[in-house]
């Protein structure tokens, strides 16, 4: 479920909204906006917003992940040994996201050398078809090895 939002106001266009703008400002964490007794909406300071964006978007990859490693047949004790390292990449992620994908691309990047390496492949000589190629396989071999045990 991805959020959109739909419209913005200026306080300037509705005097009576710098009332608002302040009580959210203040309610440290966000309000809930009724009209006849009924909330309406929920409205939430920027910095809050934007985390729960972050925190959304992590949720689904993580989710994606364990979806992905459950296809291709991690057992229930693997899938136990595997959280308590999600949970920390989710917290780091929501400290600073941008931070922890640098990371993580960088870590994978090297993996992915250190392979060639052992595989005796010169990366240098390598175009991005050919490191495509080269990562299409090692998924495909992977698979097959996965749904072999």
């Amino acid at each position: 479920m991805e959020i959109q939002i739909k419209d913005s106001i200026r306080t300037e266009e509705y005097p009576a909204s710098n009332q608002m703008v302040k009580k959210i400002k203040e309610a440290h964490g966000g309000i809930y906006v009724t009209a006849e007794d009924a909330r309406q909406f929920v409205a939430l300071p920027i910095e809050d917003f934007d985390r729960l964006l972050r925190q959304q978007k992590r949720l689904m990859l993580r989710e994606q992940y364990i979806r992905d490693r459950i296809e291709a047949g991690l057992s229930l004790k693997e899938l136990q040994a595997l959280l308590p390292r999600l949970d920390q990449l989710d917290q780091a992620w929501l400290t600073n996201s941008e931070k922890i994908h640098t990371d993580l691309f960088e870590q994978t990047q090297e993996g992915f050398r250190q392979y060639c390496v052992e595989q005796g492949v010169n990366t240098e000589l390598l175009d991005d078809e050919g490191v495509d190629a080269m990562i299409t396989n090692l998924v495909r071999r992977t698979r097959e090895e996965v749904h072999s045990a």
